[in-house]
């Protein structure tokens, strides 16, 4: 019961944390394609979404795999390039 305040102070630090480092992805990654592991729950659309995501990648659960998902480099096939035509697939491998 003493240290209940404390865990208190410590999971108020952890959430501002997060919410802080949410709000940066979704201004850096909001526009990311999605496709595995992005779905329509682990994304940074939206606060919620992003905050889950977050939460998800501090417990590290194939925190890698959404790491990959948002470094992808510029390629036809993940619509990064704007109007993407057949020479752009086929100078990528595809």
């Amino acid at each position: 019961m003493v240290s209940l305040p404390a865990l208190a102070n410590v999971g108020s630090l952890l959430f501002l944390l997060l919410y802080i480092y949410s709000i940066l992805g979704m201004f850096l990654f909001a526009e990311v394609k999605k496709s595995y592991p992005l779905d329509e729950n682990i994304n940074f659309d939206n606060i919620g979404f992003a905050l889950m995501t977050m939460t998800r990648a501090s417990t590290g659960e194939n925190w890698h795999e959404v790491m990959h998902a948002m470094s992808r480099k510029k390629h036809a096939l993940y619509n990064c390039i704007p109007n993407a035509s057949y020479k752009d697939f086929v100078n990528n491998g595809h």
